[in-house]
């Protein structure tokens, strides 16, 4: 964990600085250390839930900086493969799921936007939120990639 948290630190600080393929370099790196949160049945100290919960914010965060450096540059597949990467261990994430979805629409793939809005509401169901609040979240995905 102190791996991960070190190279998306520093691939976070050199994106801060454009420093583009440094930053990529450490994204790539802290991805590769990243085990994960911790399992829902471990006993979790307050620090322990406040590290977990740092780790998976640097997690979105490095996903949403590295993904929309390459949206910029045109590079949709690559933008989406890192999201997806990210997002395989949590569905329910919200601000990626927006990214990619926005995404998706730019590259020209509506069904690919489609799949993930239905892949967001399966993940929101299975965690016990209503048809109402879902609904709720999914038009609000809609409504944020409107031109």
């Amino acid at each position: 964990a102190l791996q991960f948290l070190e190279a998306a630190r520093k691939g976070i600080s050199h994106s801060k600085n454009n420093d583009w393929l440094q930053a990529y370099n450490d994204f790539q790196t802290a991805l590769s250390f990243w085990q994960g949160g911790m399992p829902d049945d471990t006993f979790q100290s307050e620090q322990v839930l406040a590290f977990n919960d740092t780790l998976t914010h640097l997690l979105v965060e490095i996903g949403t900086i590295w993904a929309n450096s390459l949206a910029e540059s045109k590079r949709y597949e690559d933008a989406i493969n890192i999201i997806e990467r990210i997002l395989h261990r949590n569905y329910q994430e919200e601000s990626l799921t927006i990214l990619l979805y926005k995404l998706h629409c730019r590259n020209n793939n509506p069904l690919k936007a489609r799949e993930i809005l239905e892949r967001y509401k399966k993940a929101l169901l299975k965690a016990d939120y209503s048809e109402e609040e879902i609904e709720d979240f999914i038009a609000e995905i809609v409504n944020a990639t409107a031109p």
